[in-house]
Parts: C-alpha cells; sequence; structure tokens
C-alpha cells in the first residue's frame, strides 16, 4: 500500500468518462438532479435505451429533426472511429433508427453544430486539459491545450464524406495540431469583428465550466478517494478535453479523454506537455507538504497558469454567460425534392445506406495508429466499472 507522501499517477475509474455513452448519460442525470443548465451540452440521444430511442424518433420525425444534420458514434470508439455524418433529409437519416435496431452495436445521435469557427478555411477543435491535483478532498485544475485541423477545406453543404468532418489524429498528419497562441489571435480577430470584449476568456470560461460540472458529476462515480480495493487516496491524474467552438463564439462540449496524447514529437507540444508536468508536480509537492504538516491547502503558491475549476464541492460558473440565441443553421446543398417529405435531400453519395453506415465500422483508415488505440475502449476493468456504477446507483436511491 503507499505511504502518506507517495504519489501515483492512477484512477480507479477514469473509464468511465471515456465511453460516450456513460459520459452521456452520467452527465444528462447530473444536470437532471443539480437543475444547472449546462449550455454546451450538444443536443443527444442514447439510442440503445428505449425511452431516449422513442425521444429521438419524435424529434426526427415529428419536430423537424429530419431537417438537420446529425453525428452517430459508436460509444467504444475514439480516435475518429465509429462517427458517420448525417445529412438532412438524406436516406441514410431516414433509416438510421433501422440500422441502430438490427446493430448489437452501441450508439449515441448528437446534433452536428453548425456555424463553426474556422481556422484558415479548416474545422478545428481545441483540447483543454484538466487536472486531478487531490482526490482527497477533490481538486481539478486545468490548462490551456491545442488545436486539431481538418485536412480538408470546410463546408457545413456537404456530409457524404464523415472524413472531412473530423479532426481526430487518426486520420490527421502531425503538422495539423495549431498553438494556443495561435487560438488566441483567432479569438481575438474575430472578436473584433462581433464587437466582443475578451473574446479569449470568454471561450476559456465555458470551458472551464464545462470540466468542472462533469467533474461533479462524475464525483461519487469515477472520483473515489478511499476504497479497499483502490487505494486511490493519493492519487492524480492528467486528462483531456475537447471542444469545439461556433461563430458565435459558443462553446460545446465533445467528450473527455482518459488519454489525453500525451506522447509527441512536435517541439510546440513537448513544451506544452513539460510546462504541464512541472506545474502539476510543484502543485502535488506543495498539497502533499501541507497535508502532512494539516494546513490548509489554499492559497497555493505554485499554481502558475492552472486554474481550478472545482474545490472539494465548489464548481467554477461563467457568471453572467448566456448562450446566443437564433443560432445559424447549416447550408446544407439540395439537389432534389424528397419523394416523402416533399423537402430537400441532402447530396450524398450514390452508393446504397450500408456502405455509408460501413463507415461506423471501419477501421481500415487508420492502420498507421497503435492497435490500442483502434480497438475497442472494453477491457477488463469496464465490466468491473459498470458493476462500480450500479453500487452507485443503488447508493444514491438509499440515500434519497
Amino acid at each position: 500500500s503507499l505511504q502518506p507522501w507517495q504519489r501515483h499517477n492512477q484512477m480507479p475509474f477514469s473509464g468511465l468518462w471515456n465511453n460516450k455513452d456513460t459520459f452521456l448519460r452520467i452527465l444528462l442525470e447530473y444536470k437532471a438532479e443539480s437543475g444547472r443548465d449546462m449550455p454546451s451540452l450538444p443536443e443527444t440521444y442514447q439510442l440503445n435505451q428505449d425511452e431516449q430511442f422513442q425521444m429521438f424518433k419524435r424529434r426526427l420525425f415529428h419536430e423537424g429533426g429530419i431537417n438537420l444534420p446529425w453525428v452517430l458514434k459508436r460509444t467504444r470508439l475514439n480516435n475518429g472511429l465509429g462517427i458517420t455524418m448525417l445529412g438532412p433529409n438524406s436516406e441514410e437519416l431516414k433509416s438510421v433508427l433501422q440500422h441502430v435496431s438490427k446493430s448489437p452495436k452501441e450508439f449515441v445521435i448528437q446534433k452536428y453544430i453548425c456555424n463553426e469557427m474556422t481556422f484558415e478555411g479548416r474545422k478545428f477543435d481545441f483540447r483543454v486539459y484538466w487536472i486531478v491535483v487531490s482526490l482527497d478532498p477533490l481538486i481539478v485544475m486545468v490548462h490551456h491545450g491545442f488545436l486539431r485541423f481538418g485536412t480538408a477545406l470546410y463546408t457545413e453543404r456537404d456530409f457524404s464524406n464523415t472524413k472531412k468532418h473530423l479532426t481526430t489524429g487518426v486520420f490527421q498528419a502531425r503538422q495539423t495540431k495549431g498553438e494556443w497562441s495561435a487560438f488566441e489571435d483567432l479569438l481575438v480577430k474575430h472578436g473584433n469583428q462581433i464587437g466582443m470584449r475578451n473574446p479569449v476568456n470568454h471561450v476559456f470560461n465555458q470551458a472551464k465550466q464545462a470540466i468542472g460540472e462533469m467533474v461533479a458529476a462524475f464525483k461519487d462515480a469515477a472520483f473515489v478517494p478511499k476504497m479497499k480495493e483502490y487505494p486511490a487516496e493519493n492519487g492524480f491524474g492528467v486528462f483531456g478535453a475537447d471542444f469545439i467552438l461556433d461563430k458565435d463564439l459558443d462553446v460545446w462540449f465533445l467528450e473527455a479523454q482518459r488519454g489525453p496524447a500525451l506522447d509527441e514529437s512536435q517541439m510546440f507540444r513537448l513544451d506544452l506537455n513539460n510546462r504541464i508536468h512541472f506545474e502539476m508536480i510543484g502543485i502535488l509537492e506543495e498539497i502533499n507538504e501541507k497535508q502532512e504538516n494539516g494546513l490548509p491547502i489554499f492559497p497555493l503558491k505554485n499554481q502558475k497558469n492552472l486554474e481550478i475549476v472545482y474545490d472539494d464541492g465548489w464548481i467554477y460558473t461563467y457568471e453572467g454567460y448566456r448562450q446566443a440565441q437564433n443560432k445559424k443553421d447549416c447550408e446544407v446543398k439540395v439537389d432534389t425534392k424528397h419523394p416523402f417529405t416533399g423537402k430537400g435531400k441532402t447530396k450524398q453519395n450514390d452508393s446504397d445506406d450500408q456502405s455509408k453506415y460501413s463507415e461506423v465500422e471501419d477501421t481500415s483508415a487508420a492502420s498507421e495508429t497503435p492497435k490500442e488505440d483502434l480497438e475497442e475502449e472494453k477491457s477488463e476493468g469496464d465490466d468491473e466499472e459498470e458493476v462500480h456504477l450500479r453500487k452507485v446507483g443503488r447508493k444514491k436511491q438509499m440515500d434519497r
């Protein structure tokens, strides 16, 4: 067992937020129980749950969802695998529920974010690092990360090629990652165009709130400070959170990453990783020394560029923030009238539905990616995590 002064980089149940289905389920449960708005969560449905399946069916065919683009995701795949773009009024979107019903796999479907910001004409997302510096008490801090770019000029008019809408490293070259300073320059330029002061803080504050809320949601399930099987009170960890941004400068939370891609050969990434780890170690040592001597943890002398988003129940909140209203829809290319709805049909590949959906199953495009990254995020620990989740659920019911 660990001695009081020892620290280890291990979160017993970090796989819970790496699974898209569990990530969504716990966040939605927290949103309902806490009453928090959580504006960064895109409209999403768990298609393997009967109630959510019916909700999306109603949204699709009776509430205008058929006229919107959607993103279908396999729940236990990462690195861009298991994702299919479904254009408005496309045959693939019309038949998606039938496809999901026949498949043994698990899926979530998410409304596509339109009117996205681009970088020199290309789609991008941005990663923020979040760091668990203490489990008991639970303290989480964040640090700016980097950008990831798509390979092709971005368009919201054509959803026939899923890969054109991805920024993940499986389909990108190493040079398609960008420095945070370039992101700040882009934000300042766009902020000037729309008359917004402090656009950099505006965007980062939204990401901070989203991560703080995610930590609060997973507190009882994933951040377990004292268990006989997992003596994790001395644990710490570095993780990632991925976001996209629309032209209103509203942030959208895509997913959290158990493995935030710390192995890197680009110099700016190596320098970033070194800074993050140097600052993290300084804080870990300071917290350890204060706990040993019975001193209050705050204020921290070694905080530097790390910002607190969660502290033993306190959650960072971007006060006064309101998401922009009347969001602009995607300008989707329309060819002909759809024979059933009489509305526009999106231009798609001439292939049949099954070949379109084969993108969900295909891993051949990532042949240069390490094998462990291509396999489904399922291991012996996943079953253990599901058992743990059921225990947490029962405890919540008893507490009520």
